[in-house]
């Protein structure tokens, strides 16, 4: 071989070694992260001797929305409401004060079949009396005050009723359209025992 063609292809050699061992540049590619309201994404792209990666970091931002419910307690208060009433004066006549009332002195006269203490639509006391004949066919008689304020007479049973006056010191027996005070009440009746004659 001549000494010409052998430097030709050193020549050739040295000059193709020398393109393998050169360095490529590398180069670095960076992208500008992108935001929305609630991913954050930053992508890097790095090439090195022609090998491409690719880094991808995410960042992912979360809201926590905190809802408050207002709670409402209701309470319920229930008032008791007591009311006293006060009684009128009227109210205050008592049954013993009307039995000594009852005629037990005139001829004639008996216990009353009965005395019923009551009250009116005013909150007064009432005293229903009951004289009843005990011979058929035959009245009794009430006399109020002695004959004084009247009588009444029914066969065989009178029912009359006195009243308890405003003031709650005396009862009252009101008959035609006048109130009198009645100081003295008497059960007149026809009995076996006032009238032995009618019995057999």
């Amino acid at each position: 071989m001549r000494l010409d063609d052998l430097a030709l292809i050193l020549s050739i050699l040295f000059a193709f070694g020398q393109a393998c061992i050169r360095t490529v540049p590398t180069t670095t590619t960076t992208v500008k992260p992108t935001t929305t309201t609630t991913t954050t994404t930053a992508t890097t792209v790095t090439t090195t001797t022609g090998t491409t990666t690719t880094t991808t970091k995410t960042t992912t931002k979360t809201t926590t929305t905190a809802t408050t419910t207002p709670t409402t307690t209701s309470t319920t208060t229930s008032t008791t409401t007591t009311t006293t009433t006060t009684p009128p004066p009227c109210a205050g006549c008592t049954q013993a004060q009307t039995e000594a009332l009852v005629d037990t002195t005139s001829s004639g006269s008996a216990p009353f079949t009965s005395i019923t203490k009551g009250m009116d639509a005013s909150g007064c006391a009432t005293f229903t009396l009951t004289c009843t004949s005990t011979v058929a066919g035959f009245a009794a008689t009430v006399s109020f005050n002695k004959d004084a304020a009247g009588s009444e007479t029914a066969t065989p049973t009178v029912t009359t009723t006195i009243t308890c006056d405003a003031e709650g010191n005396a009862l009252a027996k009101t008959q035609a359209g006048a109130t009198v005070e009645i100081t003295s009440i008497g059960c007149f009746p026809v009995t076996c025992m006032t009238n032995p004659s009618l019995c057999p």
